[in-house]
């Protein structure tokens, strides 16, 4: 199975989850992995599908909703989910963040949860010895 990417965290009217990354490139990938993962059965998925993803924000948390709700905005207008995330390229200065990538993905017939939204409840990217770690909430 390998090691864990993301664990689900109870939630009372939301779903949400725990995020790890031993680099913030790999916190980023687990995050969409793990959002793709309540939704639809992403090892059935192929990677025929391909997009690229630039954004810039203030700060990394807002960096990670807005890449997160890029995702599913290209979810809900190609009817395709996702399951592998190439950070080619995510920096911190004083002006703000920025990400390039690219998700490999495909079509999907349906979901078992269908996600509107990313939110920044109590949302705070975290550093610990092994890495980076936080939590996401997502409005369903």
């Amino acid at each position: 199975m390998g090691k864990a990417r993301f664990q689900e965290l109870e939630h009372t009217a939301d779903l949400a989850i725990r995020v790890w990354g031993k680099d913030l490139p790999e916190l980023f990938a687990n995050a969409a992995y793990g959002m793709f993962s309540l939704m639809v059965e992403v090892d059935k998925l192929g990677t025929e599908a391909e997009h690229i993803v630039s954004l810039q924000a203030v700060d990394r948390e807002a960096l990670l909703v807005d890449w997160l709700s890029e995702l599913l905005t290209l979810h809900d207008t190609h009817r395709q989910a996702y399951r592998e995330f190439l950070i080619r390229n995510l920096f911190l200065d004083e002006e703000g963040a920025k990400l390039e990538a690219i998700a490999l993905g495909g079509k999907i017939e349906g979901v078992k949860i269908v996600i509107k939204g990313v939110t920044y409840h109590d949302l705070h990217i975290e550093e610990t010895p092994q890495g980076y770690t936080t939590a996401l909430v997502f409005d369903i």
